[in-house]
């Protein structure tokens, strides 16, 4: 266990397990051949990525939905009004033809 993230890795150190101290939790570090000279700490990552994408996916899916069914609900209010105005035209259209 080590706390220190500025350590740097040496030949010597190849082929063992670190766990690290991270700020929050201790992560495990299996050493390369490909880290000789390198720092510890550039391994042991102090934020989590993708934390939370889950969550923002989810949301935007949710979004995504409520603006379907609004559009579908503004293109059925549409045809009520056009279907509504198309009415009032026939009705006028027939009072006016009984007048002649």
């Amino acid at each position: 266990m080590s706390t220190r993230r500025d350590l740097v890795i040496t030949k010597n150190m190849v082929g063992l397990d670190l766990d690290v101290y991270s700020g929050k939790f201790l992560a495990t570090i299996d050493i390369r051949s490909t880290m000789v000279g390198h720092r510890i700490g550039a391994y042991a990552f102090t934020k989590i990525t993708g934390k939370g994408t889950r969550q923002k996916r989810h949301k935007m899916a949710l979004r995504k939905l409520k603006l379907k069914k609004m559009a579908a609900q503004k293109q059925a209010v549409k045809k009520i009004v056009k279907s509504k105005v198309l009415v009032k035209k026939k009705k006028k259209k027939k009072k006016k033809s009984t007048l002649r």
